[in-house]
């Protein structure tokens, strides 16, 4: 079986790669290969391409049957996600939660759960249940991502205390959920951390978070 997929990840270039997507993807193809599938970038003449992005970006080359995966962490699906679903032949989720959201909107097009698959980087580890404790907020300014309403709910329940903070982490830009008018007057226990991370510290950051 040939299949085209959106774009192929060099094992090697992925330590300084932040997008989640990007890793996702990488191990999502991988088992397809190890499964006997032969996929490879940008195949016009196969026949299925699977699509593993933001829905506005799935697309298909005349008549390839298309495969549009998608993550989804949220009860309500964009307005802007329903036209590009509608151009897909078969809808999967990475979660259970998300094909069934699909579902509720999309009907039986939503079809499957691929779990993106697990690095053994990401292991399990003993957390510091200290004096503070860090909620991480991972993947703004991404519209799903709802980073404003995640804000708005810890200020209400946390503002100002100095045993929690809430730790944004972008995805490399400036750029975030929360409205300009809070950003000089957000609660001083919100932290907002652009830089790039390499892989090896991004997991820091997730080992050192309670949440």
């Amino acid at each position: 079986m040939r299949v085209s997929t959106n774009w192929d990840v060099n094992p090697q270039d992925l330590e300084l790669i932040s997008s989640g997507y990007t890793h996702a993807h990488y191990k999502m193809i991988e088992t397809l290969r190890n499964h006997g599938v032969n996929i490879e970038a940008n195949d016009f003449s196969a026949p299925i391409k699977f699509s593993f992005c933001s829905p506005p970006y799935h697309d298909k080359y005349e008549d390839q049957y298309i495969i549009g995966c998608s993550s989804h962490e949220s009860s309500k699906l964009p307005d802007d996600w329903i036209e590009p679903f509608e151009k897909v032949d078969e809808i999967w989720s990475p979660s259970t939660f998300g094909l069934n959201v699909f579902k509720e909107y999309m009907g039986d097009k939503a079809t499957t759960v691929f779990p993106h698959g697990v690095s053994e980087i990401y292991a399990p580890v003993k957390r510091n249940n200290g004096r503070m404790f860090t909620f991480l907020h991972v993947g703004e300014p991404y519209q799903r991502k709802m980073g404003r309403l995640v804000a708005e709910a810890f200020e209400i329940a946390f503002k100002n205390r100095k045993d929690v903070r809430l730790i944004f982490k972008t995805n490399g830009s400036r750029q975030h959920g929360l409205p300009k008018h809070k950003i000089s007057t957000r609660a001083s226990n919100i932290i907002i951390m652009s830089k790039y991370l390499t892989l090896t510290e991004y997991i820091l950051l997730l080992n050192s978070s309670n949440c």
